[in-house]
């Protein structure tokens, strides 16, 4: 079971980060200039959501992350946290490439019916 628990650690930090993030994005919407101030600093804020996620882990459920330092574990709490920024960042460009594929076959469709 101990085994099970630190394999999922970091899965599970990087989740929360995300969800959190992304929660943040939502509401701040809205607020335009807000959110573009904010923006800037997903980062920071992700990697601080890490290391409180991790050293939450480290005392509420010590089999989770098995390391002996608290300092080790908030390192790996930071970066599963930034991990998690790298992730939104895959997923948008994922986003946007299959909008530009689909994008450029609408448009290849529409000059093949004017041209015949």
């Amino acid at each position: 079971m101990t085994d099970y628990l630190n394999s999922v650690s970091i899965p599970v930090i990087v989740t929360v980060v995300y969800v959190i993030i992304d929660l943040v994005k939502t509401t701040i919407a809205p607020y335009t200039t807000l959110s573009e101030r904010l923006s800037h600093f997903y980062p920071l804020i992700a990697l601080a959501l890490g290391i409180v996620t991790a050293a939450v882990m480290y005392y509420a459920v010590p089999e989770s992350i098995t390391q002996t330092n608290l300092l080790v574990a908030l390192a790996i709490g930071a970066a599963s946290g930034l991990t998690a920024v790298g992730t939104n960042q895959v997923v948008k460009q994922l986003a946007k490439t299959t909008e530009d594929t689909a994008e450029t076959s609408d448009t290849s469709f529409d000059e093949d019916s004017n041209n015949g």
